[in-house]
């Protein structure tokens, strides 16, 4: 028996027992380089050599065998370690091999050393081979991901049931799904719903069967665009020619597919184009010749295709036509009339145009040439005199140096010239400028390029009248050719009022759109509103906590905003009552001022400023909060970032002759509101469109475009003028100029304005929406009022039956089932002739006048409104101001 070395490290207290060890692994054929240690550090020192076998005693003065395996599975866990004990118990020895050693046996048994160390060894190097054999495998498959990801195909495993377990980077990128997602992900939602059905069969049939087929379908891109894909699969059978595995791939084959698809669409319509349709290769062979080619010429395409095109024409000619074929194969287009020849040797006027093909790389790959047949054109223009003559549009003929050279009667009519006065002229002299300078340049780069900018159907321009006047037309311009000069004729008409009728038809439409809106959602939106924000109003009124509070003036913002937009909507639309009353604009935005602060948020500073004196204007009191709420929402979306916001109002004179953006001032005296930020600013192009209706710079979701629009309207209704300064990057003011209107008379007559004070009178409250009526008489008898509530007029006019003390003011709604507000009125002021009434309604004006509501006779209150706004309303018209 051959000798083995083996390196030993024994944990062994006894020489003689170390002996004897030694001893057995001799006998067994080993050569034993034996190190014998008895503490841990010289046990850990000794690790250091790597030995082959470590040998260890179960008990030792200093440490024991289960210390000393924890250290080796730690250190070299690859060591076989053999427990070598003199007395072990066996719950003792299950332990150890359950912790990682080898074998275990007792030192009276020495005997079983050398087979205990050969197999311990034995398993060593089987898991050493395991390892590598792993290792390898983590190699192999690395590479093969390696591989997979740089293919530009999407590759895929599937284990036998067709469950896809791999995909690579590429089917990653292309879904956009996480390769974690990927493995065991249905694929199918992928496919286009049109190839589900037939893909999903003929994957199953490929699983049924084993046998790999190919098949097209599309998958989605993960920017949600299909493109067609082939699927290829290989099938990985084992011994017994089971499948094992799928390996495939997905091959993009969109714009092959699409160009061939392309490629047979363009082949088709040539097939069916009228004009003759000739390809050659750049030698002038012909590779392709249509069917209209065929009733051009006379020849098939079975006669003309490889033959040379000049082939068909006699002898003679065919020189120069090969001369033709190379000049078009170097490069250069050309076009024309002339007469050809047909196959039956009778000729035919055609229009043709030749021009190179080139391929991907710019190459000139064949020539291509397109012929017309010119015969009924030439028919056609034995009756164009006739027809100059009668048509309605100007028609004007001009040569390729832009001179007239013919017009019809209706050009005359147009443009105010006789035809003497024309002809012979340079067609500027038709157009306004800039136009008329750049004609000539126009058209010279054309005749020189090709490229047209003058040539086209329905472009809109603008012409030129004898007497310098100018109007909108519709221009078309085409050109032929006679006697080898180049000509054009243009076709004018004059739109003028098609685009009045245009504009008024747009605007009519856009205007019915919002009324109809604006009609549909004010009633029953107006009264949800005016339950919301009132509630709201009294409960941030109260003690609230902190929390409380943020979320009702939330909710009051969300409400605010929802009665803005309605009141928007109501003020474009024209839809909204108008009260206008003499009012102090200073005193107006110093109330507005605390609804402002709350509106922009901390992050604006808000500096309101005024003149000493009174600020007198006439204007409705509704309208011009709006005016200032809009400004402000305006100016805190123009600066997210925070600023500074400031509302001025003074008395300004304005000198005769002094005009603004907005149009010319008449002299007088005038109340300034500017109203300035320090946002973003806007461009000249913005600004020229700032007060359109629906023009809006926001994002979606955040503006309607009808703000400012709605502002430009109150401002004009209210006789004044708005215009605005702005730069970009440094802010935008707002000026608005209002006449000065007379101080008022009295106290009552501003009373709009001024602090609100209790009341002690009796008001008759008829309401048909049951919330609403809960919130006005909560409101009015806060205020100290005493209120009789009525849900319709019937019950009303019993209220003041019972009643017996005097009615001093009604507040009713206009439109109500059986009775109306009118109607109530009227009967209410039969039996309470001093009554006063409030008409109160969510409709629109439309409704209100109907039901005998005039806003200038009448005090009446739009919903949405305020607990505030019916308060002051009520105890204005108490007070004598409706």
């Amino acid at each position: 028996m051959s000798e083995c070395p083996l390196r030993v490290l024994l944990v062994e207290d006894n020489p003689f027992d170390a002996r004897l060890v030694q001893h057995e692994l001799r006998r067994a054929g080993y050569v034993p380089a034996m190190e014998r240690v008895e503490s841990e550090p010289a046990f850990t020192a000794a690790l250091g050599s790597t030995p082959d076998v470590i040998l260890c005693d179960w008990n030792l003065p200093q440490f024991d065998a289960l210390r000393a395996l924890a250290v080796a599975r730690e250190r070299v866990p690859e060591v076989p370690f053999i427990i070598v004990s003199g007395s072990i118990g066996e719950e003792h020895a299950v332990r150890a091999i359950k912790l990682g050693a080898a074998d275990y046996l007792l030192k009276d048994r020495l005997g079983r050393l050398g087979p205990a160390v050969k197999q311990a060894l034995v398993q060593r190097d089987l898991r050493a081979a395991e390892r590598r054999a792993r290792d390898e495998l983590r190699a192999s498959e690395a590479r093969y991901r390696v591989l997979a990801d740089s293919v530009p195909q999407i590759v895929w495993t599937a284990r036998p049931d067709g469950a896809v377990d791999y995909m690579n980077r590429r089917a990653a990128e292309y879904s956009g799904v996480e390769d974690d997602r990927l493995i065991d992900w249905n694929w199918e939602h992928l496919v286009h719903p049109d190839d589900r059905p037939h893909t999903t069969a003929t994957w199953g049939a490929v699983l049924r069967t084993g046998e790999p087929q190919e098949f097209e379908f599309r998958l989605r891109r993960s920017d949600g665009a299909y493109r067609w894909h082939l699927a290829r699969q290989v099938a990985v059978r084992g011994p017994a020619g089971v499948v094992e595995r799928w390996f495939g791939t997905c091959t993009d084959i969109h714009d092959q597919k699409t160009t061939a698809e392309l490629l047979a669409q363009d082949a088709q319509v040539l097939a069916h184009v009228r004009d003759s349709v000739v390809v050659t290769d750049p030698e002038g062979v012909v590779t392709y010749w249509n069917a209209g080619a065929t009733r051009l010429f006379g020849w098939t395409a079975q006669e003309m295709i490889g033959r040379r095109y000049s082939e068909r024409f006699p002898a003679e000619f065919r020189p120069e036509l090969s001369r033709e074929v190379r000049a078009r194969a170097d490069g250069t287009e050309w076009h024309g009339e002339y007469e050809d020849l047909r196959k039956d040797g009778t000729r035919v006027w055609v229009h043709a145009r030749v021009g190179p093909i080139r391929d991907a790389a710019g190459r000139v790959c064949g020539v291509l040439g397109l012929a017309s047949d010119l015969t009924d054109r030439k028919r056609a223009e034995e009756s164009l005199a006739a027809v100059m003559r009668s048509v309605a549009d100007a028609i004007v003929t001009i040569d390729e140096r832009g001179t007239i050279g013919s017009v019809n009667p209706a050009t005359e009519r147009l443009f105010g010239y006789t035809a003497a006065e024309l002809v012979g002229r340079n067609v500027r002299v038709l157009m306004p400028e800039p136009h008329s300078g750049r004609h000539d340049s126009y058209l010279e780069n054309y005749l020189g390029t090709g490229v047209s900018k003058i040539i086209g159907v329905g472009r809109e321009v603008e012409g030129r009248r004898k007497d310098g006047t100018t109007f909108p037309a519709d221009l078309s311009v085409t050109e032929f050719r006679t006697e080898d000069a180049r000509h054009f004729t243009g076709v004018v008409r004059d739109v003028t009022e098609r685009k009045r009728l245009e504009a008024q038809f747009r605007q009519a439409q856009k205007m019915e759109a919002v009324g109809r809106l604006a009609g549909g959602v004010a009633h029953d939106f107006n009264n949800l509103l005016t339950v919301i924000n009132g509630y709201t109003d009294l409960l941030l009124g109260g003690p609230l906590a902190e929390d409380d509070r943020a979320a009702l003036a939330a909710v009051r913002d969300a409400g605010e905003r929802a009665a803005g937009l309605t009141s928007q909507l109501l003020a474009f639309s024209r839809k909204a009552i108008v009260a206008p009353q003499v009012l102090d604009l200073k005193e107006v935005v110093a109330q507005a001022e605390r609804l402002l602060r709350r509106l922009i948020g901390e992050d604006v500073a808000l500096t309101v400023t005024s003149h000493a004196g009174p600020c007198w204007i006439e204007a409705d009191l509704n309208q011009l909060d709006q005016v200032i709420m809009n400004l402000a929402v305006n100016a805190r979306d123009a600066m997210p970032t925070g600023g500074r916001l400031t509302f001025e109002t003074r008395r300004i004179p304005v000198a005769p002759g002094t005009s603004t953006d907005s149009g010319e001032l008449r002299a007088g005296w005038y109340v300034s509101l500017a109203v300035r930020d320090t946002g973003c600013g806007m461009s000249n192009e913005v600004k020229a469109r700032l007060f359109e209706p629906f023009f809006t710079t926001k994002g979606p979701g955040r503006g309607t475009g009808l703000g400012l629009a709605v502002v430009h309207g109150i401002v004009k209704q209210a006789g004044g003028h708005i215009w605005a300064e702005s730069v970009p990057g440094a802010g935008t003011t707002f000026h608005i100029l209002f006449p000065e209107a007379p101080a008022p008379g009295g106290p009552g007559e501003s009373a709009a304005v001024e602090a609100l004070r209790p009341g002690t009178e009796t008001v008759l409250l008829v309401e048909d929406e049951d919330a609403v009526r809960s919130l006005c008489c909560l409101v009015l008898e806060a205020q100290g009022y005493t209120v009789l509530p009525a849900a319709d007029g019937r019950a009303a006019l019993a209220a003041i039956a019972r009643h017996r003390g005097r009615i001093h003011l009604l507040v009713t709604d206009v439109v109500m089932p059986e009775m109306s507000g009118r109607a109530l009125a009227d009967a209410v002021r039969t039996l309470q002739p001093d009554a006063r009434v409030l008409f109160i309604s969510g409709y629109t004006d439309d409704a209100v006048v109907r039901h005998g509501v005039r806003g200038e006779a009448d005090a009446f209150l739009q919903k949405p409104f305020t607990p505030l706004g019916l308060a002051r309303k009520v105890r204005a018209v108490l007070d004598g101001a409706p």
